[in-house]
């Protein structure tokens, strides 16, 4: 599903738009004309499905050379191993989390608490362990073709979640500053706070500092709805309540 000249929506499950696997987060592709790159991989178990989304979509899936994860939770990133044997991409995510996903420590990952009969993934659900090929930190930068991709660090949500911020140039709507939020922050000002390991109050208050005066158009959460336009408005909703010593509302 094409949202923006080059950003195509190809994943999103039950807290999505369902075009895939109900386990998925909205899982996003940047199409750089030379070169592509995905961000989030998905739960892991209809992989081939994302990636048909994106070749109805007319999109060259050889051309995938990368893939960001945002954090190390399943939704989003149980995919990635799948991805790099399909694709053979090379997956890159947070530095502080990289342990975690290399090695699908449960306890860390917090499927301990997430599985079993009434939670959110089944009792069968297993996280393929995957090799990192790059370790993100704050600021680095990426050219995805014609795009550049900036990592965001902004702890909180777990110990080291990255956003992604780019520039896009789109035929109807102009320029548009992108933010890939993953699970920081949502439409409404929305966070995702979690009773699991890695999991912060504190870390979330200052972390979120990062996504100030951006000016950012469009939204791009790993979850619910996303905006073409208005995204710092959506953002600021949350920067004040923590400026306020309280707390914006979970989106879970």
């Amino acid at each position: 599903m094409r949202i923006l000249d080059g950003v195509h929506l190809v994943g999103s499950g039950n807290t999505g738009l369902g075009i895939s696997n109900g386990y998925d987060c909205h899982v996003y592709l940047l199409d750089g004309g030379d070169e592509m790159a995905v961000i989030d991989a998905g739960g892991g178990r209809e992989t081939q499905r994302i990636l048909d989304n994106a070749k109805n979509d007319g999109i060259d899936t050889q051309k995938i050379s990368k893939v960001f994860l945002s954090h190390s939770h399943s939704d989003h990133a149980a995919g990635a191993k799948n991805m790099r044997g399909l694709l053979g991409a090379k997956i890159l995510a947070p530095a502080g989390e990289t342990k975690i996903i290399e090695t699908a420590d449960e306890k860390a990952l917090g499927l301990d608490v997430a599985r079993g009969e009434g939670r959110f993934y089944p009792p069968d659900y297993v996280f393929p362990a995957c090799p990192i090929d790059v370790k993100l930190k704050h600021g680095d930068k990426f050219r995805v073709g014609e795009f550049t991709l900036k990592a965001i660090s902004v702890p909180g949500h777990t110990l080291d979640t990255m956003c992604f911020y780019t520039e896009v140039e789109d035929a109807y709507y102009g320029k548009r500053k992108v933010l890939f939020s993953s699970d920081v922050v949502f439409f409404r000002g929305l966070i995702s706070l979690l009773n699991c390991q890695g999991s912060s109050l504190s870390a979330y208050r200052e972390g979120i500092k990062n996504l100030e005066r951006l000016g950012i158009d469009a939204l791009f959460p790993g979850h619910f709805a996303f905006c073409i336009g208005g995204g710092q408005a959506q953002i600021d909703i949350a920067l004040a309540a923590f400026k306020e010593m309280s707390v914006p509302p979970s989106a879970f």
